[in-house]
């Protein structure tokens, strides 16, 4: 299922899509990466598991040196989840397990603020 998924290539091209998103994973690899090509398909997957209002952010570390300098990424693949504007977990492991691990913090993040935002909306 999952969100929508843009390619974006400059800070500022970042900083206003995570505004207008609740929750957003960017994914910064490089297509020489041998690393972020194991763990592609395994992303894609776990993400088309994701509710729809998660985004996912594709960011080419060449292409995407703005971003890359502005996320301070040293090594690919990186992960990076934004709730509502806020950065909160950054993985740069290939291992499955840890991209597994990543997203189930992604997907209870995303109940926490579906949670809070029912809340503050029961009664409105």
């Amino acid at each position: 299922m999952g969100g929508e998924t843009v390619i974006l290539k400059t800070r500022n091209e970042l900083k206003e899509y995570v505004k207008r998103k609740n929750i957003v994973i960017v994914k910064v690899s490089a297509t020489w990466c041998g690393p972020c090509k194991k763990i592609g398909p395994q992303i894609n997957q776990l993400f088309d598991q994701m509710n729809n209002n998660v985004s996912l952010v594709l960011v080419d570390a060449d292409e995407g040196s703005d971003i890359c300098s502005y996320l301070r990424v040293k090594t690919v693949p990186y992960l990076i989840n934004y709730i509502n504007g806020s950065p909160q977990d950054i993985l740069t492991s290939s291992k499955s397990e840890d991209v597994l691990n990543f997203f189930n913090s992604t997907h209870v993040r995303t109940i926490e603020e579906f949670k809070n935002n029912l809340s503050t909306n029961q009664f409105s």
